[in-house]
């Protein structure tokens, strides 16, 4: 759980969860460390033991320790003889406990009590070891410890991103540039099909203009070049260097449309070309739409200067330039 950071996965189920929150509190059952194995006994429970059972130690040794000093005491003096029998026990006279003067001759070495074992002092900090001084947290310099993090496991990374994209902030932000994108996306659309939208319905045309106005477009008739055909032609000679060209563009579309120039050719006797011209609407005279479902004509003089060479033929196509 700690490199998990809490997130478990059911064995059963296969439900990722966040086992941080069910953690129960544990019950320390430790005992502690009595104090009575530490410290020495108290002085009632430090009494000599018989000089018989104890071997000889020299006083001297003794003496740099107080403690010892002051547990080290005489033996007990001989038990007096025992008195004759009282006429009643309560008569009877009572032994008071014999307390050893401090002016009473040294005891003899035989009879000296054993030195206790001097009291556990606790070692300074420096004569410890260096694996067991206690340790001060301080904190982690940058680069101190470039310990890589351990990897976690897959579905903690999975419930994660999951519990991410659900949050309610998340899914708000989310929405709101989901809208915004739509909203942008229908701006381009309208603006790249802005004459089809007004060729189709006129009413859109105000709306059109405004929305043009602060992104500097422009509203233009409807291109459709394969809706517009040269329904007639015709290309006479007249006098000198002058022809007449006399022709009919219809339209097949159902919404006004452009119109759109025308590339005059004149060719020779072997169908080369031999002076190529692009007549342009404002060349023409003719419209800037061609209504829907309809057509224009007209008849227009064009002098050609073909420097000695014989025209014979002549094509014409409508483009959009």
């Amino acid at each position: 759980m700690r490199i998990a950071q809490g997130w478990v996965c059911c064995g059963q189920c296969k439900q990722v969860f966040d086992a941080s929150a069910y953690l129960q509190p544990a019950v320390v059952a430790a005992a502690q460390p009595s104090t009575a194995a530490v410290m020495p006994q108290p002085a009632a429970a430090m009494a000599p033991k018989p000089a018989t059972a104890m071997a000889p130690q020299p006083v001297a040794a003794v003496a740099p320790q107080p403690t010892a000093a002051m547990a080290s005491q005489p033996a007990a003096a001989p038990p007096l003889p025992k008195p004759a029998k009282a006429a009643h026990p309560s008569l009877a006279p009572r032994t008071a406990p014999v307390r050893a003067r401090s002016d009473a001759p040294s005891v003899p070495p035989k009879q000296a009590a054993a030195p206790l074992p001097p009291p556990i002092k606790k070692p300074a900090a420096s004569a410890l070891a260096p694996d067991e001084r206690p340790t001060t947290a301080r904190p982690t310099r940058p680069g101190e410890h470039d310990i890589p993090p351990e990897p976690q496991p897959g579905f903690v990374l999975a419930a994660r991103r999951q519990a991410f994209w659900r949050q309610p902030v998340v899914r708000a932000v989310l929405l709101l540039l989901i809208g915004l994108a739509g909203l942008g996306l229908a701006v381009q659309i309208v603006v790249h099909e802005r004459d089809r939208i007004a060729a189709i319905d006129a009413r859109a045309r105000p709306w059109l203009m405004a929305l043009c106005r602060p992104l500097q477009c422009t509203l233009a008739p409807q291109r459709q070049i394969a809706d517009v055909v040269i329904d007639s032609s015709s290309f006479n000679k007249g006098r000198g260097d002058s022809y007449q060209l006399a022709l009919t563009v219809k339209s097949r579309a159902a919404i006004p449309l452009a119109m759109p120039a025308v590339e005059l050719t004149l060719t020779d006797i072997q169908d080369q070309p031999v002076l190529r011209r692009v007549l342009l609407p404002v060349d023409l005279s003719a419209p800037a739409e061609l209504a829907a479902h309809g057509e224009w004509s007209a008849t227009l003089p064009v002098i050609v200067t073909t420097g000695g060479a014989r025209v014979t033929g002549y094509r014409l196509l409508a483009f959009y330039p």
